[in-house]
């Protein structure tokens, strides 16, 4: 079954007014980056990587008119 965002069980608007709002489909997930810089302290090339997290996961942010394979409708109980 396929159906836009808006209409799905997952899909949490806060704004009213917006078009975009977090599918809580999956737990939320957490951003990794990483940073690499170059170490010029000897002859050989080092790199020095800085990898940060962000502090509280965050869910996907979609459209309202966005769709995906796992649609389910507000009524239905979960499989």
């Amino acid at each position: 079954m396929s159906g836009q965002c808006s209409t799905c069980r997952f899909f949490r608007k806060i704004e009213p007014q917006h078009i975009f709002g977090d599918c809580h489909r999956q737990p939320p997930q957490f951003n990794f980056s990483a940073y690499f810089t170059e170490d010029g302290c000897s002859g050989q090339k080092r790199y020095k990587a800085e990898i940060t997290r962000q502090r509280d996961g965050v869910w996907p942010n979609v459209r309202e008119d966005e769709w995906c394979g796992e649609f389910a409708t507000k009524d239905q109980d979960d499989e």
